[in-house]
């Protein structure tokens, strides 16, 4: 769930998504749990040529669709977040660089 859910806005929450996807540089999908919703996000990500990174729990990859099991996951476990927020920074920065982001 996004923080979108939070955000006040007159339009369907659907329409804020997309527009939240148009307007990113990527998208980090975790397809944990087999929701249709990340599935769309992704693919519309895709298809509007921003990088996704797929994220699934370890033991649910069995289940994620035939169709993505050729991208490169990052696996996570419940007792292992701290090594899931290095693997995402690390995949990001790979992805699409550092950026230019400075700590204060």
């Amino acid at each position: 769930s996004s923080d979108l859910d939070k955000v006040e806005h007159n339009n369907r929450i659907d329409d804020e998504i997309v527009a939240g996807i148009r307007a990113c540089k990527f998208l980090v999908a975790d397809f944990t749990g087999q929701r249709g919703g990340v599935y769309f996000e992704s693919g519309l990500a895709q298809g509007l040529g921003k990088q996704v990174i797929w994220l699934c729990r370890e033991d649910d990859l069995k289940n994620v669709h035939f169709d993505t099991r050729q991208y490169n996951f990052i696996l996570w476990r419940p007792d292992g977040l701290d090594q899931l927020k290095i693997a995402v920074k690390n995949r990001i920065e790979a992805t699409i660089g550092k950026g230019n982001f400075q700590k204060i």
